[in-house]
């Protein structure tokens, strides 16, 4: 079980947190989602809460990033991969995860009822709230919310190798890719 904090619910600690007592970091990849707001409002956002914060750039690990960082809440603003990568070195690390809607589709953030169109007020999770919330593995890959086998795992990789494109392009560019690939039968055996 990992931990994630969330806006909605209560706080851990009878009384607010002191700025002073944690040091929050939050990771951000700039290239997620649409723009709104923009990068730049929700870093100015969140260091006024005393956040700091970290744009990722070309060539950046996020999970070297996030076991690296010296603080004891780690958040990741950015889309539902970016989100499991920050959230494992959470759980490993035993520390609180702050997830910040920030992807195109942000499934995680509806799954644990964070407005997706507000990743600002998401923000408010770095004082001191908590929920705890199930995860699973694959292999040793950590998934948040849900996990995809076969074709339609193949299409999600490949829309996301696309993603410079419209969204509507890349998503019909995958299919094509796809279907030109995935040829014969595939077979799953499930405990034993």
């Amino acid at each position: 079980m990992g931990r994630v904090g969330t806006w909605a619910e209560r706080p851990i600690l009878a009384t607010p947190r002191a700025s002073s007592l944690l040091q929050p970091f939050l990771i951000v990849n700039p290239r997620s989602g649409t723009a709104s707001p923009s990068p730049e409002e929700l870093r100015e956002a969140a260091v006024t809460r005393g956040v700091e914060v970290h744009f990722l750039e070309e060539g950046d690990d996020l999970q070297d990033l996030a076991r690296s960082a010296d603080a004891d809440v780690l958040g990741m603003a950015g889309g539902d991969g970016s989100l499991g990568a920050v959230a494992e070195v959470a759980i490993d690390r035993d520390l609180p995860f702050v997830c910040i809607p920030f992807g195109t589709r942000n499934h995680f953030a509806r799954d644990i009822g964070l407005d997706r169109d507000d990743p600002l007020a998401a923000l408010a999770a770095f004082d001191g709230v908590e929920r705890r919330v199930d995860v699973g593995r694959v292999d040793d890959r950590l998934f948040l919310n849900n996990v995809s086998l076969g074709l339609y795992a193949l299409l999600v990789h490949r829309r996301e190798r696309h993603r410079r494109r419209s969204d509507a392009l890349a998503r019909l560019r995958a299919i094509v890719l796809a279907a030109r690939e995935h040829s014969g039968k595939d077979q799953f055996v499930i405990d034993g």
